[in-house]
C-alpha cells in the first residue's frame, strides 16, 4: 500500500489520466450497451465489411449504398466508395465474439484513448511538462466528437489516432530512426481508412524542409529525405494491392468520382440536406431511378438475410 501511494505521489500526473480514462471507459460501455443502430451509412459499411471478413464471406457488403456510384453492382466489394481499413481494425475484436456492433464500439473507444495519448505526447514534446500533457490529453478525451464518434463504427477516431502519432512521431526534431518508420507505419494506416489520407504529404514535406534547414546531423540529410519520400510513396502499398486482389485493379474506377474530379459541383452540395423541393428539381426520372434503386437494396438485404439464415 505505501508503495502505491508513493507512486501516486511521484506520478499524480499520471494517475488523474489513469482515472479518468477508467471512468471514461466505463461510461462510453454502459453509452455503447444502449447503442441499437450503427449510425450513418459510413459506419454501417465498415460494420458491415468488418462482420463479413468474421463470418469469412470475404470482402462483401450485406447492403446497397449508390452514393456517387455512377455504376450499381451487385454484390459490393465494400472498396469502390469506402476503404477497408477500419474493417479491418474491426476484426480486433473477433477473438473475443466476433464483430459486433457492441464489440466495435469498444474498439471505436480504444481509438479514442490512443488519439488522446497521441496529444500527451505531442504536449511533452512542446512543454516538457507532465501537467499540460495531462491536461492535453484530459481534454482530447472528454471531446465532444470523441464522444459522440465512440457510439459508432466511424473511422474519425481511428484516422484521427493513425494522424496524431504521425505528428507526435514526425517532427522536426529528429525523434530517431524508429519513430520515423512507426509515424510511416501509421501514415499506411492512414491511407487504408479514408481517402483524403494524401493531405499528410503536405506536414511530411515541410517537415523535411525545416529538418534540412535546421542542420541537424541526423535525419536531415537530402539523402535521408529522399528514402522517406520513397518510403511514403510505398506505404501508398497495402491499399492498391487489396484492391488489386479483391476486384483486379490497382485504383478503382469510383475513385474519379469519390474525389469530385468529375463533377466539382457535388462538392459545394456535400452534405447539404434534402428537402422536397431539391427532389422534385432533379425531375420525375431521377425519382423512378432512386425508387428502383431502393427497391433494390431491400430486395438484396432481404435475400442477403435469408440466405445467410440457412448456412
Amino acid at each position: 500500500m505505501k508503495a502505491t501511494s508513493g507512486w501516486i505521489a511521484r506520478n499524480r500526473d499520471v494517475a488523474v489520466a489513469i482515472l479518468a480514462t477508467m471512468a471514461v471507459f466505463a461510461v462510453r460501455m454502459w453509452m455503447g450497451q444502449h447503442t441499437m443502430f450503427c449510425g450513418d451509412p459510413d459506419s454501417c459499411a465498415y460494420l458491415a465489411l468488418g462482420q463479413s471478413l468474421s463470418h469469412h464471406h470475404g470482402m462483401a457488403l450485406n447492403f446497397l449504398y449508390q452514393y456517387q456510384f455512377v455504376n450499381l453492382n451487385l454484390p459490393t466489394t465494400g472498396l469502390e466508395y469506402w476503404r477497408p481499413g477500419v474493417s479491418f481494425l474491426l476484426l480486433l475484436a473477433q477473438p473475443f465474439g466476433g464483430v459486433t456492433l457492441g464489440s466495435s464500439i469498444i474498439v471505436v473507444t480504444l481509438a479514442g484513448i490512443v488519439l488522446a495519448l497521441a496529444a500527451w505526447k505531442i504536449a511533452m514534446g512542446i512543454s516538457e511538462d507532465r501537467r499540460i500533457a495531462c491536461a492535453s490529453y484530459l481534454l482530447c478525451l472528454l471531446l465532444p466528437v470523441c464522444w459522440l464518434c465512440s457510439l459508432a463504427p466511424d473511422s474519425t477516431l481511428f484516422y484521427g489516432a493513425f494522424a496524431a502519432w504521425f505528428l507526435a512521431l514526425f517532427t522536426v526534431r529528429f525523434q530517431g530512426y524508429v519513430a520515423d518508420a512507426v509515424a510511416l507505419l501509421c501514415l499506411a494506416g492512414v491511407d487504408l481508412i479514408r481517402n483524403d489520407s494524401i493531405l499528410l504529404v503536405v506536414p511530411l514535406l515541410v517537415v523535411l524542409w525545416l529538418r534540412q534547414r535546421s542542420g541537424q546531423k541526423q535525419g536531415a540529410s537530402a539523402r535521408y529525405a529522399a528514402v522517406i519520400v520513397v518510403a511514403y510513396l510505398a506505404t501508398r502499398l497495402p491499399l492498391q494491392l487489396v484492391n488489386y486482389v479483391v476486384a483486379g485493379k490497382v485504383v478503382h474506377a469510383q475513385t474519379a468520382q469519390v474525389f469530385y474530379l468529375n463533377n466539382l459541383s457535388e462538392l459545394l452540395q456535400y452534405n447539404r440536406p434534402s428537402t422536397l423541393h431539391t427532389m422534385l428539381a432533379a425531375g420525375m426520372g431521377a425519382l423512378v431511378k432512386l425508387r428502383v434503386a431502393t427497391l433494390s437494396l431491400i430486395v438484396y438485404r432481404l435475400a442477403f438475410e435469408i440466405g445467410r439464415a440457412h448456412v
